[in-house]
């Protein structure tokens, strides 16, 4: 299957993350954490690109979180879309998507490695799950944080949740956040019966997941999604 969509809002979060919101079609079904392939035109043919969504089935629009790369065809091709054109994608697809777990849940993400992750969190908070949730967020520098206002949010209204940013090239040394990869931090949330949701570059997950095998956590309980 796949559906066209119209682009009705286009928003510039930092230097190269940019929110895309689009018209939701008809009967289109999604479960929190999957993604869509967008058809990217390039010359003659297209080619296709991953992209998750952010926002929640109940949303009244389509929301997609993406990471500007110079020179990306997919990248290209979002940053010239102007709002009221058309994209074409496939149905969702994906199984890094909340599990029945009765556990505390750790959600790792990098960069746009959010865009997966958020509304996985959003989706439990809202069904007053009475575990914990930690979100340990790593981006480069206080100028590449976004969702700020809605991870406070979150926090705001939901006693089970909680977030670390930190920040891998900080030179602030007033900063208020924390400093390093998210590998130097992912220690100080390790806890036995925890379910570990990872979401990032490929390197930064086979990272993570070491530090956790070595820490005893089983690969049941270490689920993940690469950027």
């Amino acid at each position: 299957n796949t559906y066209n969509s119209k682009l009705i809002k286009k928003i510039q979060l930092t230097n190269t993350v940019f929110e895309f919101q689009f018209e939701k079609p008809a009967h289109f079904n999604f479960i929190p954490g999957q993604f869509v392939q967008v058809h990217i035109p390039n010359q003659d043919k297209s080619i296709t690109r991953a992209y998750s969504i952010y926002t929640q089935p109940t949303d009244m629009y389509l929301g997609l979180c993406i990471h500007i790369i110079p020179s990306g065809k997919g990248s290209e091709y979002f940053f010239n879309l102007p709002e009221g054109d058309f994209i074409k994608f496939s149905q969702a697809k994906g199984h890094f998507i909340s599990k029945n777990i009765q556990t505390n849940q750790i959600f790792i993400a990098t960069g746009v490695g959010l865009a997966a992750i958020y509304p996985i969190i959003k989706q439990l908070l809202h069904t007053n799950l009475k575990q914990n949730i930690q979100l340990l967020f790593g981006v480069r520098n206080t100028t590449d944080i976004f969702w700020l206002d809605k991870l406070e949010d979150l926090k705001k209204n939901h006693n089970n949740f909680n977030f670390t940013i930190t920040l891998s090239q900080n030179k602030d040394e007033r900063c208020i956040y924390k400093t390093g990869r998210v590998t130097k931090h992912i220690e100080d949330f390790i806890e036995k019966s925890s379910h570990y949701f990872i979401c990032g570059s490929p390197q930064m997950i086979k990272d993570i997941r070491k530090q956790l095998i070595e820490s005893n956590i089983s690969m049941e309980q270490i689920h993940f999604e690469i950027f």
